[in-house]
């Protein structure tokens, strides 16, 4: 845990421009420099706004960032009369926190879901697996309706493409939709990230920028923490398999870097964002089961992570929450049945709330 103190003007600004959540947590916890605070019982499994001043101390909450993701939640507090602010990055030792993270996956004007290993920017095309009827804005109205926090927008088209702008605007609608509640790909980097911030994303998640050469860019990644702040930032290492081993792969997944998807490249890489997103690309759209040795990998990481790839069942579910010790979270895309799938949304959602 860690404090600063305001100004007063600064202090009445943040209280008068009624901010939206996240905002100045980033800014904050990144200036603080916290540390983990570990604190047993603190009731972090409640949502944030049910926890009360005697939980932590006498402030007041006027800012939070919930993080989805159970025992891992961090944000700000204020004094109203000094107006200290204090930052906090709370780790209960819950082990059964697997969330639903819902997708809203944009593809030349549409959202749909599609095979992710066929994507091709040469010509916008993509194995199709369901085309929606429905705009983005349906759909985070949704995922806020059933309190699905820390869902992704994933934009599928590149920045030239003719449909890009399309594309956009179905994600502005979503995340109007949901203000605060999704993490939004796609093309990010330093000089865009913001913007998206603006429209009510609560993270960027990037892979590209931050990958050049088949290597990770340490100066680009330093230059999206710059921008954004690690709190905001996501790392997509979605990743495919050549041979034994996995390899992060880029460009709507359709470049193989030489980084392979180690324990290693996860501990390394946590230092650097607030979370990971990792799609199996390899089964991902094929509702054909999940890629195990992933999923087992990301047990063992220090933030929260997210698989995403080939579940079709609960079976599928329960063998992902084992493998991860259920402390991963998960997307179902082609299985549900709001994409055309058989698995219920409702309960899906159940499974994971």
């Amino acid at each position: 845990m860690c404090a600063f103190t305001l100004s007063d003007d600064e202090y009445n600004d943040l209280k008068e421009k009624n901010i939206r959540q996240n905002e100045w947590t980033g800014l904050a916890v990144s200036e603080c420099g916290s540390d983990d605070y570990k604190l047993d019982d603190l009731p972090v499994d409640l949502p944030f706004e049910k926890i009360t001043d005697k939980d932590i101390s006498s402030m007041t909450i006027i800012n939070y960032l919930p993080r989805g993701t159970g025992p891992r939640t961090s944000g700000m507090k204020a004094y109203e009369e000094s107006g200290l602010i204090v930052c906090y990055y709370f780790i209960s030792h819950q082990e059964d926190t697997m969330r639903f993270r819902p997708c809203i996956d944009i593809h030349n004007g549409s959202v749909k879901q599609i095979v992710g290993g066929s994507l091709a920017d040469k010509g916008n095309k993509a194995q199709e697996n369901f085309v929606s009827s429905q705009d983005g804005a349906y759909y985070g109205e949704l995922y806020r309706t059933h309190g699905l926090n820390g869902g992704h927008i994933i934009i599928l088209n590149p920045e030239g493409s003719e449909y890009y702008q399309a594309d956009a605007a179905q994600a502005y609608s979503a995340l109007s939709a949901f203000e605060g509640g999704l993490q939004i790909g796609g093309g990010i980097n330093d000089k865009n990230a913001t913007a998206f911030l603006d429209k009510g994303a609560s993270h960027v998640i990037v892979t590209s920028f931050v990958f050049r050469g088949g290597e990770i860019d340490m100066h680009n990644l330093t230059k999206m923490k710059n921008a954004v702040g690690k709190n905001r930032l996501v790392l997509d290492l979605s990743c495919r398999r050549r041979g034994d081993s996995y390899y992060i792969v880029t460009d709507r997944w359709q470049k193989f870097t030489d980084v392979k998807l180690t324990a290693e490249t996860l501990e390394d890489l946590s230092r650097h964002c607030d979370e990971f997103l990792i799609h199996a690309v390899d089964v991902e759209g094929k509702a054909k089961g999940i890629e195990e040795n992933v999923a087992a990998m990301l047990a063992d990481t220090e933030i929260p992570s997210t698989y995403a790839g080939g579940i079709s069942s609960f079976d599928d579910l329960e063998k992902l929450k084992a493998l991860g010790r259920g402390r991963i979270d998960f997307t179902v895309g082609s299985a549900l049945d709001i994409f055309g799938g058989s698995m219920a949304f409702e309960d899906v959602a159940r499974f994971g709330n």
